[in-house]
């Protein structure tokens, strides 16, 4: 559906026509996509040792390989069903370890940019990995209060250290390697012996608050920084530290330490403070010698040989500044606006995203160009929908109004007001004269758009509406609640006509909340999410209903159903938390494709009337257009938050606002190409 040529600029048209040659070339590993940073906190950080890359594990579960001196994504390494705690590089820089809440350990290839080997044991939170500097070993540590040591190239567990009281949220090797330290939640640092796997001494550093970091020095020298504020220095052979620095030196000061690096020449330390300041203290002079004010919290530090001190910020940014002045240097932005809510014309011509920063975006799929952009004046829309006639656009908010808007000028057209709580969901006729709502108040009403007057009331849920949709002869309404019930009503009448409850999957009762948040329904079919991972099935014709368990057994949450979609062919499509969107031929009973290319939770699926293409938004800030039957990527979309935009091919065609190709990444043969 994408042509670039007629709408590209000559000179934006020979890039696209360079873009292709290096993305086809076979004798090449070249690939072309979107800069997309992190969408959440940066947990962690690591330089590489030949300081050309940077590693990063963020709260989004991905783990994401940057170029150290642009600042553009190499790889985004995807794979793990939960917040990434802690990364490491491989002595030789080809391969790196992550860490993860989803409780595994795993093993990337950074060339090819794949999980090459998950490693299981730990039954809490991975909270910390680190490679020995043979590459052949690895050392991780987790709230389920053990060190484990592993073979890397074998893939097995080798030792399991326990021994600790608490949750361990630290670790280090020593400069000796005959020695393991660990930090836990409680102020206490366990020395290991690594052969024996004994306790040799334990260090307290604090009282009741969790060691957060520790670094091994050269001649048995350890720091270590706490919750509390306290940064000490220790030698193994010595109860009490040598050195001590407390950030809490106000009264009523209740500062944390977040985490810490050391600089190269082992003089500076540098240390991330929760009022949002890094602060960098000289070890021969013994004192504080900068306070640098920050404008985000830092979660994570990294130190390169060339000192240069990257620090990651709950924002997702990753900020490079000189070690030496502090001065920022550049900024690793995360840069796409989060997708919440999105819809396409049942003709496929148009869609439709609102997005963060309060911004409507409104695309030409057929030219593949974004048309207009405009900025909501309520900071607080939860929902849109465009008309099929694309001659209006609704918005729902959190004080219960819906606003119409023009969606070529971007103007105010009228507010309908009725909820008085959040609208939750909208849907609009196929004529586009009339529209529903579903709201907070448990209430769900038929508008008739021309007058701004509410037709009906329907009453009966017992909880929030959460999702609305009119039948395909516009006679039915059908509504789905957080009371678990799918409730169908005749428009004329404002009857409820049946009435469906949750489907009970595995006898689970956790697998009832949630409610009946996605509804979709055609001709011969209404389907609905019935649970966090059972989607049921009616029948028109028979009435006979059955219930979908696609439960894929592994992190439920992280799999978890967000939207369901329905072609007029009987495809069933759904999307899921972890970013994938998978395919179902209803009538078969036959498992299609697996979609993948958003890298977090889908938040919208829409279907055209022909059954063709599905459009799909995500949390990562892009929307997809699909080719259904096939499985294939037509074009992905992202807008900036410095209002840019950009329409790539999966061949490295691209359509883009002036200054938008500034959001690709050329990667050739492992490095980042100058567009």
């Amino acid at each position: 559906m994408l042509t670039t040529r007629p709408y590209a600029q000559s000179e934006k048209l020979n890039k696209t026509e360079i873009l292709k040659s290096l993305f086809l070339n076979k004798n090449e590993n070249s690939s072309v996509f979107i800069q997309l940073g992190h969408s959440r906190g940066v947990q962690s950080l690591k330089v590489s040792n030949n300081g050309t890359s940077v590693l990063s594990g963020g709260e989004d579960n991905t783990v994401k390989l940057w170029d150290s001196k642009t600042g553009r994504i190499k790889k985004t390494l995807k794979g793990h069903s939960g917040i990434v705690f802690s990364v490491d590089f491989s002595p030789d820089d080809l391969m790196a370890l992550s860490g993860s809440t989803d409780n595994t350990l795993k093993l990337w290839d950074l060339i090819q940019g794949k999980s090459v080997k998950t490693y299981r044991g730990h039954t809490g939170y991975v909270t910390a990995v680190k490679f020995f500097p043979n590459g052949q070993y690895a050392l991780s540590g987790s709230s389920d209060k053990t060190l484990r040591l592993w073979d890397i190239r074998e893939g097995i567990q080798i030792h399991v250290f326990e021994g600790h009281n608490d949750a361990i949220f630290s670790i280090a090797i020593s400069s000796s390697l005959k020695h393991i330290f660990s930090g836990g939640s409680k102020g206490k640092i366990n020395l290991w012996n690594i052969e024996s796997g004994e306790i040799l001494k334990t260090f307290k550093h604090s009282d009741n608050v969790s060691v957060n970091s520790i670094i091994s020095l050269p001649n048995d020298l350890f720091i270590s920084g706490s919750a509390d504020g306290a940064i000490k220095i220790w030698h193994q052979d010595q109860e009490e530290p040598l050195k001590e620095f407390f950030i809490n030196d106000k009264k009523g000061e209740d500062l944390s330490i977040d985490s810490l690096a050391i600089g190269p020449d082992g003089r500076y330390i540098y240390s991330a403070i929760s009022d949002n300041s890094l602060k960098i203290i000289d070890l021969y002079e013994g004192k504080i010698i900068k306070t640098i004010p920050l404008k985000q919290s830092i979660f994570s530090l990294a130190l390169s040989r060339q000192n240069q001190l990257y620090a990651g910020r709950g924002d997702g940014n990753i900020t490079v500044r000189n070690a030496i002045s502090g001065e920022e240097i550049k900024n690793f932005k995360s840069n796409s606006n989060e997708i919440r809510s999105a819809h396409m014309t049942l003709d496929g011509k148009h869609s439709i995203n609102y997005e963060s920063r309060n911004s409507i975006s409104i695309w030409d799929l057929e030219k593949g160009k974004r048309i207009n952009l405009f900025h909501s004046p309520s900071s607080q829309i939860t929902d849109v929908k465009i008309s099929p006639d694309f001659k209006f656009v609704l918005a729902g908010t959190r004080d219960g109004s819906i606003i119409v808007f023009d969606p070529h000028s971007g103007d105010k057209l009228k507010t309908l007001k009725g909820h008085n709580q959040r609208v939750n969901d909208l849907d609009i006729s196929m004529n586009s004269k009339l529209a529903l709502s579903g709201s907070s108040d448990k209430q769900v009403k038929l508008w008739e758009i021309s007058t701004g007057k509410v037709i009906k009331t329907f009453k009966g849920h017992l909880d929030e509406i959460l999702s609305v949709t009119f039948s395909p002869d516009q006679k039915l309404a059908v509504t789905g609640s957080l009371d678990n019930t799918l409730r169908i009503w005749e428009l004329r009448s404002g009857e409820e006509i049946d009435e469906h409850g949750m489907a009970k999957v595995n006898d689970d009762q956790d697998s009832y909340k949630g409610g009946v948040s996605s509804i979709a329904i055609n001709k011969k079919y209404l389907i609905w999410v019935s649970g966090k991972n059972s989607i049921s099935i009616i029948d028109w014709s028979t009435k006979i209903k059955k219930n979908l368990s696609v439960s894929s057994g592994q992190n439920e949450k992280f799999q978890e159903i967000c939207c369901v979609s329905l072609s007029q062919k009987g495809y069933l499509l759904y999307g899921r938390r972890n970013g994938t969107i998978h395919i179902w031929d209803i009538q078969k009973g036959t498992v299609g494709n697996q979609l993948e290319g958003h890298l977090r939770s889908v938040s919208s699926l829409t279907v055209t009337r022909d059954g063709r293409h599905a459009f799909s938004s995500s949390w990562d800030g892009t929307s997809i257009l699909w080719e259904v039957e096939s499985g294939r990527k037509l074009f992905q979309m992202a807008s900036f938050k410095d209002d840019e935009w950009v329409v790539l091919t999966p061949e490295g065609f691209f359509n883009a606002s002036p200054q938008g190709e500034k959001h690709i990444n050329l990667l050739k043969n492992g490095e980042i190409v100058n567009m």
